[in-house]
């Protein structure tokens, strides 16, 4: 090595910064390309879980005009058709609650996404439907805002 000229020396030094360099840039670029892979997946997934959230929020406003339209007219064939229309719309807000809990992926989310499916659209939804056998909790956490119904039978009958 005592031997090697100067030019020697900067050669070998500019080739070994050179291949440093190089690995370092190639590094740089499978990170990048795992955290767009990372940014991807998590926007695809929340993508999802809004959408969910949107067509339940979008069933639940259909319930409350059908129903207000049948308080409008209140015939027994509206009374009906608002009847079997609002255990559709619940059958597709289980549905949809099923895959919103099944699309979370932290521990965390998935005990928000439970509560969420526990008590915040059920109490809604079913409170529209006066042929329901709403299976809904008699107590409910203070932050929820959801009562449960009274009964509009009085007790001699």
């Amino acid at each position: 090595m005592r031997k090697l000229t100067v030019k020697t020396r900067l050669l070998i030094l500019t080739l070994a910064v050179a291949v440093v360099s190089l690995g370092i840039g190639a590094a740089g670029l499978v990170g990048v390309s795992n955290s767009i892979q990372a940014l991807q997946q998590m926007y695809e997934g929340r993508a999802k879980a809004l959408q969910a959230i949107s067509t339940i929020n979008e069933l639940v406003t259909e319930a409350s005009f059908s129903v207000s339209d049948a308080i409008l007219d209140p015939s027994a064939q509206k009374t009906q058709l608002v009847a079997s229309g609002t255990a559709g719309r619940i059958e597709q807000v289980d549905g949809l609650m099923k895959q919103y809990v099944a699309g979370s992926e932290s521990a965390d989310e998935g005990k928000r996404a439970e509560a969420f499916a526990s008590i915040g659209i059920h109490c809604e939804i079913r409170a529209f439907n006066p042929l329901s056998s709403c299976s809904m909790p008699t107590t409910f956490p203070k932050h929820s805002g959801c009562r449960p119904r009274q009964s509009t039978q009085s007790p001699g009958r």
